[in-house]
């Protein structure tokens, strides 16, 4: 007999089921029973009727953020590597500073290595005449210690090494001397050039300074006021002016006046004013008269203008010069003093009475 819940086999004399404890129905034959009460599957346990449906266990989804992080940091560290070791050029760099460093490292060293040579080449030079003076002097000592037995022609040949050795030193001083020579001969030579150099440059200066004072203007009798002293004319420089030497400072253009006859008891002179241009070339010189204006006595003035120019040709005398066309024409002296020049001469005329003549500028 089955019991119809658990379905397990239990005798029919029972009342409940061992098993499952249910209560059984006296009278009621097996077969019976079973077709009114179907019996239980048996793959469907007992307690799967009184326990509810448990929910399906829920899938943890990610944290965003943690996402995030580790995306940010893994993105940090493959730049990092890419900076440091796939980056063109890093390696090479990396190369080239080693390479720089080891030719540094090589440099020094062979520096190092060259100093110590040339230390050691110097020490060795330094200890060259210790080692002839030791030898020279253990030949001497071995020489006073040759008994006088040796024959004579040992005797010369040991003169003629010592005097090799003795012209040997001496050829030093030879070179020596000759080198001093020389640069004693090349000396006049320095000093000629800066000498014609010095001599240029004054040349040069005087003509600057004679060229600033160069005038074109038309002259007046008024700026010739410095020619009459107390008693007449004055025929020499003050003794304090400042002498003009340097031909070159004679060029230019000047204001000049003549006086005819100058020595006259009359006291009246007829004079003249002009311009004239006098041009230097090594000790050659020209002197171009440009005729303006003269004053006889007791007539009327007279305008020059018309005349053509007069030039006369001479040379570098002295101090001054002298010129010649149909009569000659001598400056003796020329000075500078309160920032004007000044000169004086004469005019030899046809008559044998020398005419005065004084020039100045601007």
């Amino acid at each position: 007999m089955l019991c119809p819940v658990c379905n397990r086999q239990i005798n029919g004399n029972d009342t409940f089921c061992s098993n499952c404890g249910n209560r059984l129905t006296a009278g009621i034959p097996q077969n019976n029973y079973r077709s009114a009460v179907p019996p239980l599957q048996a793959q469907q346990p007992y307690q799967n009727a009184y326990q509810q449906p448990q929910p399906a266990a829920k899938t943890k989804e990610p944290n965003p953020v943690v996402i995030f992080s580790l995306t940010m940091l893994i993105g940090l560290v493959l730049m990092a590597g890419f900076m440091l070791f796939i980056k063109p050029g890093y390696l090479l760099n990396k190369d080239g500073d080693s390479a720089v460093s080891t030719q540094k490292s090589e440099s020094r060293s062979s520096s190092k290595s060259e100093k110590t040579t040339s230390s050691r080449t110097k020490k060795t030079k330094r200890e060259e005449p210790a080692v002839e003076s030791e030898a020279e002097s253990s030949s001497e000592a071995v020489t006073t210690k040759i008994p006088d037995e040796s024959s004579d022609s040992e005797k010369k040949s040991r003169e003629e090494k010592t005097t090799t050795k003795l012209s040997g030193a001496e050829r030093p001083k030879e070179t020596t001397t000759t080198t001093t020579a020389a640069a004693e001969t090349k000396a006049p030579e320095t000093t000629t050039k800066s000498a014609v150099e010095e001599d240029t440059e004054r040349k040069m200066a005087a003509y600057a300074e004679a060229m600033s004072y160069d005038t074109a203007d038309r002259p007046t009798f008024d700026e010739f006021e410095w020619c009459y002293g107390q008693f007449g004319l004055i025929y020499t420089p003050p003794e304090d002016a400042d002498m003009i030497t340097e031909p070159l400072g004679f060029s230019g253009g000047w204001k000049c006046m003549i006086i005819y006859n100058p020595t006259n008891y009359e006291g009246t002179y007829m004079r003249e004013i002009d311009n004239v241009i006098i041009s230097v070339n090594g000790d050659a010189v020209d002197m171009t008269f440009d005729w303006y204006y003269m004053e006889e006595p007791n007539s009327e003035p007279t305008y020059l203008t018309d005349l053509d120019d007069r030039t006369f040709f001479g040379d570098v005398v002295g101090s001054g010069i002298s010129a010649y066309n149909d009569v000659t024409v001598t400056v003796d002296y020329f000075w500078i003093e309160d920032g004007r020049e000044f000169a004086l001469g004469t005019v030899n005329m046809d008559d044998g009475i020398p005419a005065y003549l004084a020039l100045v500028r601007p």
